[in-house]
């Protein structure tokens, strides 16, 4: 029993520690905050990394089932606070493989190691950069 209860631990520590690290990596860099409106009207607030590349600024998701890219992709319209200045903006899915590699590169140019720590538990084909316009 007493081992069963020392393995339970250690794989919980790992789990806690690898969720740490990655949580950590994630706020590293330069974070903004994107706002989406969902279905009800509500701006839902989402901290994400931002690189520039090609004349624009680009965020992405990482995996494209999570809340805030559903929400932008039902309504485009969105607010992106920077370096402490907000504007509005079109976000526009690219889905072009050339466009996707490139973009991935700036990103993990720009934030390094904790690019690839971040994206451990997400398959990087299913990467969905997001470029956004200025209205």
């Amino acid at each position: 029993m007493r081992i069963t209860i020392r393995v339970i631990g250690i794989v919980l520590l790992c789990a806690i520690t690898f969720f740490g690290i990655v949580m950590a990596a994630s706020e590293s860099g330069e974070v903004v905050i994107l706002s989406t409106i969902d279905e009800s009207g509500n701006t839902i607030d989402t901290r994400l990394w931002v690189v520039d590349h090609d004349g624009a600024q680009w965020v992405r998701a990482g995996q494209p089932e999570k809340g805030w890219f559903r929400r932008l992709e039902a309504n485009s319209r969105v607010k992106l606070l920077r370096e402490g200045s907000m504007t509005d903006r079109i976000a526009v899915p690219v889905r072009d493989q050339s466009i996707i590699n490139n973009v991935n590169k700036v990103f993990s140019e720009k934030y390094g190691i904790a690019d690839r720590i971040v994206a451990l538990p997400g398959d990087a084909s299913k990467r969905v950069p997001v470029r956004l316009d200025e209205i």
